[in-house]
């Protein structure tokens, strides 16, 4: 017997298996192998050459000039990337782009609103209650309900009437 069967029986007894059932075996998976790389990188097919057709040329139409948009982007963006994205500028932008002056804010006393906390720019703490942005509060002195716009880290604004108010965290 020489070196090689002798080292291929010892190697099947170890596995437990028929010599002659794991060659064919071997065989099979070599041939499989071989078959899928000929199949992936086999022979360069030769390239299908088209033959131009004289005719008319037509120039082709210059193509449109994409208008630019402009975006606002929040000083602090919220911590929520999931949240549907509002690209609408604030009234102010708005007004200076169409050209039209701003309008003077009506003199009225300042909402009596006292902010307690923020949490990462997502939540406030404003008059003992708990909110988010697009939360409506409403001041307790004269009735007039308030949107919360934004929560920044140390300060939230918040919006009526197209009047905007920005309360701060003290000290």
């Amino acid at each position: 017997m020489s070196a090689i069967s002798s080292t291929w029986s010892d190697l099947c007894s170890k596995l437990g298996v028929n010599p002659k059932q794991f060659a064919l075996l071997g065989g099979v998976a070599i041939a499989a192998v071989g078959l899928l790389m000929f199949k992936v990188a086999g022979p360069a097919k030769p390239a299908k050459a088209a033959a131009a057709k004289p005719g008319p040329v037509a120039a082709a139409p210059a193509p449109a000039r994409p208008k630019a948009i402009e975006f606002v982007l929040e000083e602090h963006p919220s911590g929520n990337p999931f949240a549907p994205l509002a690209f609408s500028a604030p009234a102010a932008v708005r007004q200076a782009q169409a050209g039209e002056p701003a309008a003077p804010a009506p003199a009225a006393a300042p909402p009596t609103f006292d902010l307690t906390a923020t949490l990462s720019g997502e939540f406030a703490v404003i008059n003992g209650r708990t909110v988010r942005r697009g939360d409506v509060l409403t001041e307790a002195s004269t009735g007039i309900s308030w949107v919360v716009r934004e929560i920044g880290l140390r300060h939230a604004e918040l919006e009526s009437d197209g009047r905007l108010v920005r309360i701060a965290l003290d000290g």
